[in-house]
C-alpha cells in the first residue's frame, strides 16, 4: 500500500470497498463511509468513529442487516491485500529470507 492512501483514509476506503456488491448502492456507500471513519482512528470504538448518534445507528443497522455478510465486506480487502503481497518480494523486507 502506498503512503498516499495511508494518508487519505477516504481514498483508501473508496478504492478498497467502493465496488463491493451488497445488493444496493446505498449499502456500498455506507460501507465506504464506515471504513473511512474507522481508518481515521482505528483504535476507537464504533460509536467514537462514527462521530454522532445518527451515524452510529446507521452503522449498527448496516452490520445487523441479514443481506450483508462478513464475507461480502471483507472479500475486497482480502483481494487487495493478496494482490499487494504478491507484488512484493520477501527479500524486499529486512529480516525475511
Amino acid at each position: 500500500m502506498d503512503g498516499e492512501r495511508l494518508e487519505h483514509p477516504d481514498k483508501w476506503a473508496g478504492e478498497t470497498f467502493g465496488t463491493t456488491e451488497l445488493g444496493d448502492l446505498r449499502r456500498t456507500d455506507r460501507l465506504v463511509k464506515m471504513a473511512t471513519a474507522i481508518a481515521e482512528n482505528p483504535s476507537s470504538s464504533l460509536p467514537e468513529s462514527m462521530h454522532n448518534w445518527a451515524e452510529t445507528l446507521a452503522a449498527y443497522r448496516f452490520l445487523d442487516n441479514e443481506a450483508v455478510t462478513h464475507e461480502q465486506i471483507m472479500t475486497p480487502h482480502w483481494r487487495i491485500t493478496r494482490q499487494e503481497a504478491m507484488q512484493r518480494s520477501p527479500f524486499a523486507c529486512p529480516g525475511l529470507k
